[in-house]
């Protein structure tokens, strides 16, 4: 987001949108070259099923899931923890801290990265140290309630320094990777 909002601030919404786009398209045809579905392209597809038999195996599986109630707790649990990302990473972060510290765009927008970044490491480590304990609803429950914790102390104090903010809203990034 920063070096974006740099971007934008240099070239205008309008040229950097084209590079980005210019960029995307270079990754597509670099996938399309190199990522390949199966080792050998002259290989056939083997046990093609029919598609008949397809739909009725997937709505036949998609009853089972929708019977299936701790999976809907799960998934209505990690759908709210995540939510923290598009909402406040994505959409209020940056207005809020451009309003609150009185600083541009791309300073904001690199704040708000550091959320993201907290995430980066947040989910690999959080993930490993699940697999390690072997138990899950500590971790979970532990993770939501100190993201919860430092989100309040993100939003409510008046008097926090930059530089504390952004070790902050790293922490949050951190604990919120925890779904």
């Amino acid at each position: 987001e920063g070096g974006i909002a740099k971007f934008v601030l240099m070239f205008g919404w309008k040229r950097t949108m084209a590079i980005l786009g210019f960029i995307s398209l270079f990754f597509v045809f670099l996938s399309y070259l190199f990522i390949h579905d199966y080792p050998d392209h002259d290989q056939s597809i083997k046990n093609v099923i029919a598609i008949k038999s397809s739909i009725k195996k997937t709505v036949k599986d998609a009853a089972k899931i929708f019977r299936f109630t701790p999976l809907w707790i799960n998934g209505i649990y990690a759908g709210l923890v995540f939510c923290i990302f598009p909402a406040f990473g994505a959409l209020w972060s940056i207005p809020y801290f451009m309003e609150r510290y009185k600083i541009k765009v791309d300073q904001a927008a690199l704040l708000s990265s550091t959320f993201f970044l907290g995430a980066c490491i947040g989910t690999p480590l959080l993930g490993w140290i699940s697999i390690y304990i072997q138990k899950r609803r500590p971790l979970l429950v532990t993770g939501t309630f100190l993201s919860f914790i430092v989100s309040l102390f993100v939003i409510y104090p008046r008097h926090v320094d930059l530089s504390l903010m952004y070790c902050l809203v790293l922490l949050l990034g951190f604990f919120s990777s925890i779904y």
